[in-house]
């Protein structure tokens, strides 16, 4: 908590995916929810590159990091599949 405050961090975005059983992300969850800051989830994998829906999942949580509404990326370059909120 005192490294987003002391950083001014306004959200957390998770590259490791929703891992509601472990403590650590737990802990990130019950920070982010005190500070009032989103906690968003958007999986990569740290051995392949990313897949076009993992970088589409990305670029919404950082649109969201950023108060934008994932809703306002353009229709034509996302396909309609991949519009959905993946976090």
């Amino acid at each position: 908590m005192r490294l987003m405050k002391r950083h001014g961090l306004a959200a957390i975005i998770n590259l490791r995916g929703e891992n509601g059983d472990l403590s650590w992300y737990r802990y990130e969850k019950r920070v982010c929810a005190a500070l009032g800051a989103p906690h968003l989830d958007a999986m990569l994998d740290s051995r392949k590159l990313p897949t076009r829906p993992m970088l589409v999942c990305l670029m919404q949580a950082f649109d969201e990091a950023r108060g934008r509404s994932c809703s306002n990326a353009p229709a034509d370059r996302i396909a309609p599949r991949w519009r959905r909120r993946c976090i």
